[in-house]
């Protein structure tokens, strides 16, 4: 029995150990864009309601909540309320939370 020479001999290992490789990088990649954009991050709810005169400030659902000037959240839901308002939905990231206060407008 003859013994082939070493680059045909391991070229599947080879080519295998390049596939792990690359398959281990781009799951790598995915976990550190995921952490980086917030995915594993905790988030609060925040509702609050406007009142005809304010409207909703021109918020969308899905618009980005910024907390001096860094992507905090987003808008979740929009409903109107009985009363002719508006009840917007915010969903923070915990680490804002310090950043949160709550007012009450006179009425």
């Amino acid at each position: 029995m003859t013994q082939r020479p070493f680059k045909f001999r391991f070229a599947s290992e080879i080519a295998g150990s390049f596939v792990l490789l690359a398959l281990f990088l781009v799951l790598a990649g995915i976990v550190f864009a995921a952490h980086y954009q917030g995915w594993f991050e905790g988030t609060f709810t925040l509702k609050t309601k406007f009142t005809t005169e304010e409207g909703s400030y021109g918020l969308q659902e899905g618009s980005e909540v910024r907390v001096r000037n860094a992507v905090a959240g987003k808008v979740g839901k929009i409903r109107p309320t009985a009363d002719g308002g508006m009840e917007l939905t915010f969903e923070i990231q915990k680490r804002f939370r310090r950043f949160v206060r709550k007012t009450l407008s006179p009425t």
